[in-house]
């Protein structure tokens, strides 16, 4: 009886012992990661369980090119500001899309390449990626402005973007402004937990999970090549 009391006393300490760690842990994830405080704040805990128990990008509620029903996943991390993303997006994304995407074999979620430096200096990358975030909010054409947002020269070049879209500047300015950017800040978090330093970053899986990573540009035959790897898992 003695014994038992002992190990219950001992279990009981080591739990209260776990949960002292965890809330320390998540304290100081708080001021580091903007994401960690939104989500615990919405109890978004599944979100919390990918983030750090998992190498698993979340893919929930987030907007994709493809069918709903396509089982393999790209998760693309690209930098609005990088001529290896630009040259991604010209050279090898149209082949993608026309041989994958299109087909319903494969759906592609765009995320960006954002640091938490480039939200403390609020450069030029940042800036794009906040406007861009308020003009999809505008645009049923989510494609052709994904597409057109590679051939910015500048943040000069925001206005006739959103001209060419038919997208108020003036409401995009106001969205930047004063919005709250829960998928900015998703992506940041991303980039900054998985020690991620090239652009741009693919990881291609199966329903998001269980992913082969290629940073940089692929070739396209390498590319190929990993999504007909998961098409055999897959069965196919």
């Amino acid at each position: 009886m003695k014994r038992s009391w002992q190990i219950a006393v001992l279990a009981g300490a080591i739990f209260i012992i776990m949960i002292a760690v965890v809330v320390g842990f998540l304290t100081t994830e708080v001021g580091k990661k903007p994401i960690v405080a939104e989500k615990l704040q919405n109890r978004d805990y599944g979100y919390l369980y990918t983030f750090y128990a998992t190498s698993d990008q979340s893919i929930d509620n987030r907007p994709y090119f493809g069918s709903p029903d396509a089982p393999i996943t790209i998760i693309a991390y690209v930098d609005l500001d990088s001529d290896a993303s630009r040259t991604f997006m010209r050279d090898i994304f149209p082949q993608l899309k026309k041989d994958y995407i299109d087909n319903g074999l494969v759906r592609y979620y765009p995320k960006f390449f954002l640091t938490v430096q480039d939200l403390e200096q609020k450069n030029e990358r940042f800036i794009y990626v906040q406007y861009i975030s308020c003009f999809l909010n505008q645009s049923k054409d989510y494609y052709g402005l994904y597409l057109g947002m590679f051939n910015l020269t500048g943040a000069g070049d925001l206005p006739a973007l959103a001209e060419r879209f038919n997208i108020s500047f003036d409401d995009a300015k106001s969205c930047a402004d004063n919005a709250r950017f829960g998928y900015i800040t998703e992506d940041m978090s991303e980039v900054e937990n998985s020690g991620m330093s090239l652009n741009p970053r693919l990881y291609i899986g199966i329903e998001g999970k269980g992913n082969t990573i290629i940073d940089g540009i692929p070739p396209y035959r390498k590319l190929t090549r990993t999504i007909k790897e998961q098409q055999i898992l897959l069965g196919e």
